[in-house]
């Protein structure tokens, strides 16, 4: 009986998620609009930080409880699974786009800079001051991601229909919008992680491969929403948004309010093959410059092929 409540909670979660993802998309576009930003940028700080509570919950959850492994795995998975598995289903479950060189290559760069100062640190030791290390930097990328890709026009490449209501409306409407998104996504973590332990895998395996790929789910319902409307570089920049705030902010909230140990080691595999799988992805894109079916099934298969990771030591 337990199992078949699990997987309904589960189901809803889902359509819940996907239903505010929907929204969130829609009045985060206006609210970009409204403010004349690019929606690259409103997409990389605004939609990225929305569709990361999840990891940002889940990581303070599991520094209180003692469970550091949970946190780092749920970080560096999430990261995997949005670059690689959300940016691969883009085009099955839409449509392809064209994209821009110089970006593509920008965005690889800032990703594996970021995920690689993580694994960086770990090696070292997650404490307060390296967490707190970690938190600083997400805004100096911000910065330098400004500097190094400037906004483009909005006005010209993102067409949509003139709203009658307030920016403070679209405000409040995405701020609730995400809160759903975010309230989606634990019931479907939680239901992930109890259907988990009743088949005992491992705390950090469960994070990387099951928690990791739920709390990117976000990610997948805004994306894909994004690129039926036509909003690519807003959806870009939620991605490489979410990926550098999974590897800088999201795993530091935890053990900056709630110091935990992490096992030794425990990251190393499965944070290389992330690196890996980051360049390969970016790499494909800035050399075809357009993301298409086929592009998209080799990012799919990379994620696939992370599951080798399970029979490696």
């Amino acid at each position: 009986m337990m199992p078949i409540f699990l997987i309904s909670a589960l189901v809803t979660g889902m359509v819940f998620l996907f239903l505010s993802s929907t929204k969130a998309i829609e009045h985060t576009v206006h609210l970009a609009s409204r403010l004349n930003i690019s929606p690259f940028l409103i997409g990389f700080v605004m939609v990225s930080v929305g569709t990361d509570l999840p990891e940002v919950a889940n990581s303070i959850m599991s520094c209180l409880a003692g469970h550091g492994d949970i946190n780092v795995g749920d970080s560096i998975g999430s990261v995997l699974a949005q670059t690689t598995l959300v940016l691969g289903l883009i085009p099955i479950f839409a449509k392809g786009f064209k994209v821009d060189r110089r970006e593509m290559i920008i965005l690889g760069i800032f990703e594996v800079l970021s995920l690689a100062l993580l694994l960086s640190i770990l090696q070292i030791g997650l404490t307060q001051l390296t967490a707190l290390l970690l938190l600083v930097t997400w805004p100096l990328s911000i910065f330098l991601i400004r500097r190094l890709n400037p906004e483009r026009d909005a006005t010209k490449e993102y067409v949509w229909r003139l709203s009658k209501y307030t920016i403070y409306f679209h405000l409040i409407a995405a701020t609730i919008a995400f809160a759903g998104v975010a309230l989606g996504s634990f019931v479907v973590i939680q239901s992930v992680i109890m259907l988990s332990i009743e088949i005992g895998v491992p705390e950090y395996l469960i994070s990387f491969f099951i928690i990791g790929l739920g709390t990117s789910l976000p990610e997948l319902g805004v994306t894909v929403e994004g690129v039926r409307k036509g909003h690519t570089q807003l959806v870009l920049g939620n991605i490489a948004g979410s990926c550098v705030f999974d590897s800088l902010v999201a795993v530091s909230m935890g053990p900056l309010l709630f110091p935990s140990l992490v096992s030794e080691g425990v990251a190393l595999g499965t944070g290389l093959y992330t690196l890996f799988a980051i360049a390969v992805v970016f790499l494909t894109l800035s050399l075809r410059r357009k993301l298409d079916k086929r592009a998209g099934l080799l990012f799919v298969i990379l994620y696939i092929l992370s599951f080798s990771l399970l029979f490696i030591g």
